[in-house]
């Protein structure tokens, strides 16, 4: 599962904003809940070893089931995994380069 650092922009404000690391299935959820454009400055940092089930119940733990379902629903729903379903950006793991300590 590919992560980013993204900006969120909070009430479409360039003077409210929140950043933070963000799967591309949390990016689709921030747009549901903060508008199409509210998401920007997406930088690819990693991949992550995560399955679709355990990235679910992490989003439906933080987001909340209801926002959730209202985002994905059905009863197995498939979230995108690579940042390039959601935005447009090289998806190859060649691209990506991980955040330096």
């Amino acid at each position: 599962m590919q992560t980013a650092i993204v900006e969120v922009l909070l009430n479409g404000s360039l003077q409210n904003t929140v950043v933070r690391e963000a799967t591309a299935a949390e990016i689709v959820l921030l747009r549901s809940i903060h508008g199409d454009d509210a998401v920007v400055n997406v930088t690819p940092i990693k991949f992550q070893a995560r399955s679709q089930a355990e990235e679910i119940d992490r989003l439906k733990k933080f987001y909340g089931d209801e926002t959730f379902k209202k985002v994905f629903p059905g009863s197995v729903p498939k979230l995108p995994m690579d940042l390039s379903e959601v935005i447009n950006l090289p998806s190859s793991d060649d691209e990506i380069k991980p955040l330096k300590k």
